[in-house]
This record gives C-alpha cells, structure tokens and sequence, in this order.
C-alpha cells in the first residue's frame, strides 16, 4: 500500500469513519454553515474553518502542538472532545502512517468544504503544497521542497457523484505538466495543459459517505462543480511527517503529534483501496470562483 502511494500519490479508503464520527463531523458542517451567509461562504472558497478565526491558536500558543490544548479549543462539549481525539490522532492519522511511513505523523491542518447546491463551481487545478506552502517554498531551494512533503485526507459527508463535485486527481505516475513542478503555482498554460490532458485522471465520484481518499501534497487535482440540488460536504485533515515552518517551534499552521494505536492502522490498513475509476470524460473548467 505504501509503495503504491509512493508511486501513484493517492489510496481511498472505504468506510474509514465510524457511524459517531461521520454523524459527528456533519452536525459540526452544518452548525459551521448556518453561522455564515451564502455570500460569505463562496467568498471564502467553500472553507469552513474547524476552528473560528477568533478562536485561532497564534503563534507559540501550545494549542499548536498540543492535542489535548487544541482539543479544548476545537470542541465545547467532552463527548465531541473524545470523538475527535480518536478521530483526528488515531483513525485518520493511522491511514496517514499506513502512506506516509516512519514516525507517527503531525496534524498539520483541518477544515470542512461545503460546496453548495447548484452555486459551488469547479475548483482550478492546483496541488496542495503550491496552494498552502507558497511563501515558505519562496524561501527554499528547489532541491528542499521534497522534505515539505504531506498527505491530504479528502473525506466525504455525502455521497459523491457526477453531479455534486467529485475532485479528479493526476497521479503521480501519470505524464506531468512539462514546465511547472508541483510546488509551483499553475499558470494559464499549465491549466491548459491540464485541461488537455484528461486521459489518465482519475475520480472520486462513486466514493461513500464515510470514505476517504488520501493524496499527496504534490498531486495536482481540481473538483468539478456541483450541479446537484444539495450541498456537497467534505471534511479535509491534513498530516505533515515534519513541523512545517520557518522553526520547529513556529509551525505554519498546526503541528501535533499523533499516536495512532495498533487496531487503529490495521484497521485502516484493511480499509485501503489503491485505485480509483478511471475518469471518462472531464468537463472543461469554466469557473475558478468555488472551493474543493
């Protein structure tokens, strides 16, 4: 599972949540939805934050390295704190080990993405690390951005289909874009590039609620719009084998350790599924105004 991973930068997962966990991870969605309006939601890119921005932990604040610190601030009541600390440190970072490999990793990030009903067009095509990393790469050197490697977990909510906006991923092993390496920004004849090359793109579409799929943070991918006459809802949990940052006691987001115990990874490994479908066809991207 690892070496496929490694070679094709992605694994779905089926049934990776608990009943709890999925029914747990909606409620918190939809609160988080029904606190903003429509406007503010596509203004934000469909990003609903885990935690409010007045909640934030800054900078040093121990809540960034600290599960049980970031707990108190991520959930009000104790039976959502404990749901979470399975969730967050040990089911979805024991799929995270099974890839990534070594030590346990670091939450690095969490956040939901509700595309709404018939408004949430596609997304442009981007790779996590040129998206998230973008001002630490621009210190680095070319050679180093390898070590800033981390794993993405795209977790539906609902259902995906064809029409409410699954994410099509490029793997790894596919040809890539000729002239921007993954932890660049696309331009305009990359997109292109993109666009015109569709043949070994895969889907999420047909992916169960409580499914995930983990992809690298060098894989390019987009989602598609959602056309459906409901929202679409995914939960998004990132883990970084290192502290991403400038130190190692200034993290750029979060950076807290996990501890995965040994029925969680040999559960997860169970779960793992290393294909996805084959993309048919792809619709031209027409809109860059929605989120994943």
């Amino acid at each position: 599972m690892a070496d496929t991973f490694s070679t094709r930068g992605f694994c779905a997962f089926q049934s990776l949540l608990s009943a709890s966990q999925l029914q747990m991870l909606r409620r918190q969605c939809d609160d988080r939805r029904k606190a903003i309006s429509l406007a503010e939601l596509c203004e934000a890119d469909c990003v609903l934050e885990a935690l409010p921005e007045e909640n934030y932990p800054p900078e040093a604040h121990l809540a960034r390295s600290n599960s049980a610190a970031y707990l108190e601030l991520r959930a009000s009541e104790e039976a959502d704190r404990k749901c979470l600390d399975t969730l967050l440190f040990s089911t979805l970072a024991a799929a995270a080990i099974a890839l990534l490999g070594g030590a346990p990793p670091r939450l690095f990030n969490e956040h939901f993405i509700n595309k709404p009903a018939k408004l949430g067009g596609p997304f442009r095509w981007h790779t996590d690390a040129a998206h998230q990393l973008e001002a630490l790469f621009s210190l680095a050197a070319p050679e180093r951005c390898d070590e800033h490697e981390y794993l993405s977990l795209w977790v539906a909510l609902d259902d995906i289909q064809d029409e409410n906006g699954p994410l099509l991923l490029l793997p790894l092993d596919a040809p890539q874009p000729p002239q921007t390496p993954w932890y660049q920004v696309a331009d305009e004849a990359t997109e292109a590039w993109l666009e015109s090359h569709t043949a070994h793109l895969v889907t999420t579409s047909g992916l169960r609620a409580g499914d995930a799929v983990a992809f690298s943070s060098r894989v390019w991918h987009r989602s598609q719009p959602n056309t459906s006459h409901s929202d679409r809802r995914v939960f998004y949990a990132q883990y970084s084998r290192t502290v991403l940052g400038m130190a190692e006691d200034s993290p750029l987001a979060l950076a807290i350790p996990t501890c995965p115990d040994a029925s969680a990874s040999t559960r997860a490994m169970g779960r793992a599924i290393c294909f996805l479908p084959q993309l048919v066809s792809a619709p031209s991207m027409t809109s860059r105004e929605a989120e994943e």
